[in-house]
């Protein structure tokens, strides 16, 4: 791998790190809110998953910040080389001067108030979570100022957008599996009972997330593709395709879960775990190959 290559995938790794604790972060702050309310009907909820919940808030804010922090690394990289972007006259130019600095300031201090709020949330669950809540909003907010949608208000709105429902039906995904695990170590029928519960409920969340994530993607590929011939031209057109092939088989799988609960005459059919976790793997490389997307430029320009 030459050094250029070498920068260009530190850097997309780094993006794709700051999205994956956006993500988790949104889909802690979507469990709170629309899966746990059905478990407290159910009597199924306890101090040991709410606390497991914050956890996975915490962590995913502690991913953002360090995440944040390797990005200013790799941009200084990709602008001075490698070996020049280790001196601190550099990565003070890059983190602190630039234009580019901007927008990356404003997400590690988003990034920062996740942490915060999530740690008052550990003591104060109801005014943490929805501080929380609204932190998780902004920091979304501000990941489109770096990237292919800065610099225009509809861009930016479709690429917060975007980020809300991948969070909303990937994120979620995510902490559901985390924390159903809390209480699935002992293999009860009540255990397995919780995790069929937050599966059938999560369905239709994550219908409304991959409705919105493929609308506003369309949109999005509209105003930035250009030419239909730049998909399979260019870079930014193929590594699209890519894209979109991962997602497709992470509804695949999605789909087949969802019918497999329809279809179920048992209301506490297990869940088949293989496909989750296939689910789960596929979200992974579309992450990575999402950061990588945004790191090329739009054929048009």
């Amino acid at each position: 791998m030459s050094g250029e290559s070498f920068v260009y995938f530190f850097e997309s790794l780094t993006k794709a790190l700051v999205y994956s604790g956006t993500f988790t972060g949104i889909g802690a702050c979507t469990f709170r809110w629309l899966l746990l309310p059905h478990l407290k009907s159910q009597d199924l909820i306890s101090l040991k998953l709410r606390q497991k919940i914050i956890s996975v808030g915490l962590g995913a804010a502690w991913l953002t910040i360090l995440a944040l922090l390797l990005r200013a690394w790799a941009h200084t990289a990709a602008a001075f080389g490698f070996e020049d972007s280790l001196t601190w006259e550099n990565l003070y130019l890059i983190a602190v001067k630039s234009r580019w600095s901007e927008g990356w300031k404003l997400q590690c201090l988003a990034a920062v108030t996740v942490l915060s709020t999530f740690l008052w949330t550990r003591r104060h669950e109801t005014s943490g979570w929805a501080a929380s809540s609204l932190a998780v909003l902004v920091l979304a907010a501000t990941l489109p100022l770096l990237g292919h949608a800065s610099g225009n208000a509809i861009t930016e709105l479709l690429h917060t957008v975007h980020i809300l429902s991948a969070g909303t039906w990937l994120g979620t995904l995510f902490v559901l599996m985390v924390a159903s695990s809390t209480q699935n170590k002992n293999g009860s029928a009540e255990s397995k009972n919780l995790q069929t519960i937050l599966l059938r409920k999560f369905s239709t969340v994550a219908m409304i997330g991959a409705g919105v994530l493929v609308a506003s993607g369309i949109v999005s590929t509209t105003l930035h593709l250009g030419n239909i011939s730049n998909l399979w031209i260019t870079p930014y057109g193929r590594t699209l395709i890519i894209k979109v092939l991962i997602f497709l088989g992470i509804a695949a799988c999605g789909y087949t879960n969802w019918r497999y609960f329809q279809r179920a005459e048992n209301t506490t059919a297990a869940p088949r775990h293989k496909i989750i976790i296939m689910e789960l793997t596929l979200a992974a490389a579309a992450i990575l190959i999402t950061g990588m997307f945004t790191e090329l430029p739009r054929p048009h320009h």
